[in-house]
């Protein structure tokens, strides 16, 4: 009798050991699919920054010239934070390959770089979207006048990459690791969501006071104070919107892990 005890705990443990196994196994291959797209994205990136920094057609746009260089630009401020998004995931991502190593060995990871990567992700997720939202918002409205001169020479692939591109490399991350759990749109990413969008406001208005003018033409168009006021509100409303709609996702295809800690999350 103990014998086949013995034997049927074995059988247990090796079917335990497998079944860890082969999770460990799903985990590398989720978190070098993820690693692979972030670091192709990180590269594309890296490649339109030298663009804008070396390219002496950049310097005839007149978006280069003056106060505040491009950074006046909604457009180019979130290029800048996607960038910055991407370098925290590639790091997470290459940590998150380490965590197999480390759970053979009983340590748990660390978990401040990715809450980082993921607070970060979460931000750019609305910042990416509002950016092309605003933008071709704006653009059929005005005819195209109302955000860039007709007259400048561009490449063709520099507005879709800047406005589209931007949103889809959001959309493929939210997609790639929110049922990992690893995207959870909790409340302090949507706080310090707000405060980008706000900053952004404060940062327009520092542009118009050193230029006497704002950034873009449609805003000249429009009556100060009410055209940025009423342009910000739509900005703010427009980022919380989409903000939810990336936490209604995560509700939805998340982890059950990520679910229970949303809602005690909002007990507290």
């Amino acid at each position: 009798m103990l014998l086949c005890y013995s034997h049927g705990y074995s059988r247990v443990h090796t079917d335990q050991s497998a079944g860890l196994q082969h999770g460990l196994q799903s985990h590398c291959a989720a978190v070098m699919i993820a690693l692979s797209f972030h670091f192709a994205c990180l590269s594309w990136f890296c490649f339109k920054w030298h663009w804008h920094v070396f390219n002496p057609a950049a310097r005839l746009l007149k978006a280069s010239k003056g106060f505040g260089w491009f950074f006046r630009y909604l457009t180019f401020c979130g290029f800048l934070f996607q960038t910055f998004m991407l370098v925290v995931c590639v790091v997470d991502d290459i940590a998150a390959l380490m965590t197999t190593q480390r759970k053979r060995k009983g340590k748990k990871r660390s978990t401040g770089l990715n809450d980082m990567a993921d607070d970060v992700a979460c931000i750019a997720f609305a910042f990416a979207n509002v950016v092309s939202f605003m933008f071709y918002a704006i653009y059929f409205a005005t005819d195209g006048k109302g955000v860039m001169d007709p007259s400048e020479v561009r490449p063709k692939w520099l507005s879709p990459s800047m406005h589209i591109f931007n949103s889809v490399v959001a959309w493929i991350d939210l997609i790639l690791l929110v049922s990992s759990g690893r995207r959870t749109f909790s409340r302090r990413s949507g706080i310090w969501c707000l405060m980008t969008a706000l900053a952004y406001t404060g940062w327009i208005y520092i542009v118009f006071l050193n230029l006497g003018s704002w950034p873009y033409p449609f805003l000249n168009k429009l009556p100060h104070p009410e055209g940025i006021l009423g342009t910000a509100f739509i900005c703010l409303c427009v980022f919380g919107i989409l903000f939810s709609l990336g936490s209604a996702i995560n509700m939805a295809f998340g982890s059950q892990a990520t679910k229970k800690g949303k809602v005690r999350e909002a007990r507290l």
